[in-house]
């Protein structure tokens, strides 16, 4: 029966999404590694619970590379979640490739999703080199309060 098969394909995505957000939360790196092959998942629900999971984890190479790579999805939900995850590792002391966090989220300045916009400020300033923050301050300079938000556009 085609109803029943798809009800049981739903209830499989939504268990695969809380184990993949489980994984995150439990944090190792052979938790990050189970992750990593969930963000190319075909469901979307399970790539962005991999992208948020992965800002519970450590800041590893293979991690933030992911994360810098889902800032360029066209889902805004990913990105939103990739730039929230790179604040995460930003503010982490064992923060790594600061050099190519920094390049990634300074092209997310201008992302059309405010929120993308927004947790790749606060990643900039939580990284806090020269370069970070010279990408930063133009941005901050330019923004009178929020730069999606005009009289069309309220919220």
């Amino acid at each position: 029966d085609l109803h029943l098969s798809l009800r049981r394909q739903r209830q499989m995505c939504i268990r695969d999404r809380h184990a993949v957000f489980a994984l995150g939360e439990i944090g190792t790196l052979k938790a990050q590694d189970a992750i990593l092959s969930c963000v190319s998942d075909p469901d979307i629900h399970v790539i962005i619970s991999a992208v948020e999971a992965l800002g519970l984890t450590a800041p590893t190479i293979r991690a933030t590379k992911a994360l810098i790579e889902c800032l360029r999805h066209p889902e805004s939900e990913i990105r939103f979640d990739a730039a929230l995850s790179l604040l995460r590792f930003a503010a982490n002391p064992n923060c790594v490739l600061k050099s190519k966090m920094t390049s990634a989220l300074a092209a997310s300045l201008r992302d059309s999703n405010r929120y993308v916009c927004a947790y790749a400020a606060e990643a900039l300033e939580r990284l806090a080199t020269k370069e970070a923050l010279e990408a930063l301050l133009p941005f901050l300079t330019n923004a009178r309060w929020c730069a999606h938000t005009d009289n069309t556009r309220p919220f």
